[in-house]
């Protein structure tokens, strides 16, 4: 685990955050916050639809209830895309061919109706 991880989880999350990361046949993908060498280009990324992604995040079952969770608010993340908030996506292959990590910028600047 790297260090911003163990500096900003709390001991009780840790094993949690481990445990995403792990494959069932126990393959560990790595680190995000560790990995260097992070790769400005789209064409890496792979082929997945917004449909998918909403899939994704609303019926896959919640590490703590085992229950889909439906939670729309999850969405945020595609309507800040959707919106021009996400900039400069980053690629990074990880320990297995059938994953990879995709992070971005995000600059969130809120409009009048947003509550400070």
């Amino acid at each position: 685990m790297s260090e911003c991880c163990r500096s900003i989880i709390s001991d009780n999350n840790k094993k949690e955050y481990k445990e995403k990361l792990t494959l069932e046949n126990g393959l560990m993908l790595g680190d995000p916050y560790a990995l260097e060498g992070w790769l400005d280009d789209i064409t890496k990324f792979p082929d997945i639809s917004s449909n998918g992604i909403t899939k994704y995040l609303t019926e896959t079952p919640s590490l703590h209830t085992n229950e889909t969770s439906n939670a729309f608010k999850s969405l945020d993340g595609f309507k800040f895309f959707r919106e021009g908030h996400v900039q400069d996506c980053f690629y990074h292959e990880s320990a297995s061919p059938s994953f990879c990590f995709i992070k971005s910028k995000v600059s969130f600047v809120p409009n009048k109706s947003s509550s400070l």
